[in-house]
């Protein structure tokens, strides 16, 4: 698995799952970033793309649309259900490049979501995988006012356990199956987008030198 296109399983944690699932339903605004635009994807532009044209004033990436863009261009076509976050549009601000997408979907009776991404081949390694997730984890934690995230990745995808790490997320747990998988979770009024936390214990207690500089207690699994 690329750190440039992936699936992670994210559970959105409040009192009422209801409620988050509604709050989650009505986002329809962009997102910013330093240098991306999360832009929403509606019904036609969904279909501009599976067209094979770029949707209005969006130029796009070498290598866009990717596989994975076409196969969320053919559910996005259909419109948004309840629960879902985006999808959104990955728009470079510089040159409003079209270079992705990401997005979330949350199921009503389980409060569980899914936030899958992708980056266009020639614009990966960029780090724009984990500034787009970094936007998101904000807007639900801030925005939206979602209490808690998790994600959850095979222990073995160092790349996808990257990027969740240097958006700011920790890790959390182990769960032994089939495969190891790893758990990362972000935390409202924990979880800082300034603060990522590298793989690695080097890399954390470092990370825990530069919380304390700070006057942070940073907890780390």
């Amino acid at each position: 698995m690329s750190a440039d296109t992936a699936e992670i399983s994210v559970a959105a944690v409040r009192t009422h799952a209801r409620t988050v699932v509604v709050a989650l339903a009505a986002t329809g605004s962009p997102i910013g970033s330093l240098r991306l635009l999360l832009h929403p994807v509606d019904a036609a532009a969904a279909r501009e793309v599976l067209a094979g044209r770029a949707p209005h004033g969006m130029e796009p990436a070498p290598g866009y649309p990717s596989r994975f863009s076409l196969d969320l261009m053919s559910y996005a076509e259909h419109g948004a259900t309840p629960g879902d976050v985006g999808p959104f549009f990955i728009l470079r601000r510089a040159d409003s490049a079209l270079v992705g997408e990401i997005g979330c979907r949350v199921d009503p009776a389980t409060g569980t979501a899914h936030v899958g991404y992708t980056i266009a081949e020639h614009c990966q390694n960029l780090g724009y995988a984990t500034e787009a997730l970094r936007a998101l984890l904000r807007h639900l934690l801030e925005d939206v006012g979602v209490r808690r995230v998790e994600g959850e990745t095979l222990a073995g995808h160092v790349a996808s356990r990257r990027v969740m790490e240097k958006a700011g997320m920790r890790l959390a747990g182990r769960r032994k199956g089939d495969d190891v998988r790893v758990t990362y979770e972000a935390v409202a009024g924990v979880w800082r987008h300034d603060l990522p936390v590298p793989v690695g214990r080097r890399s954390r207690r470092r990370q825990r030198h530069r919380a304390a500089r700070r006057g942070l207690r940073l907890i780390i699994s």
